[in-house]
């Protein structure tokens, strides 16, 4: 039987070449993530420009006001954060509410 050396890796650790894969997969792992999160937040940020442009353009289209309509733009994202919240909580109490109430069987006659 063939004996495999260690070898050594970035951070100072011996590791069998099974070891080493497992490191290598576990830090392609990290830079994955690392895109996602980027992904993530380059897919909020063109979410909000994209929800603030709606509001701007609906806001012109009934008001014809520049001004009007910027301020609407502006405003109504933090307003509907605040409602997706409260929404988000209600949501939340009913699931806790539902898991809470025991299962009643139905009864056939």
């Amino acid at each position: 039987m063939k004996r495999i050396k260690p070898e050594r890796v970035a951070d100072g650790l011996t590791a069998t070449p099974f070891k080493l894969s497992l490191v290598n997969r576990a830090r392609a792992g990290r830079k994955g993530s690392s895109r996602k999160v980027k992904r993530s937040a380059m897919k909020t940020l063109t979410y909000g420009v994209m929800h603030f442009c709606v509001a701007v353009i609906v806001a012109y289209a009934l008001t014809r006001d520049v001004r009007i309509a910027l301020s609407i733009g502006l405003i109504e994202p933090v307003v509907q954060t605040f409602a997706y919240t409260l929404h988000e909580l209600g949501w939340s109490r009913a699931d806790k509410s539902d898991a809470t109430e025991p299962e009643v069987e139905a009864q056939t006659e």
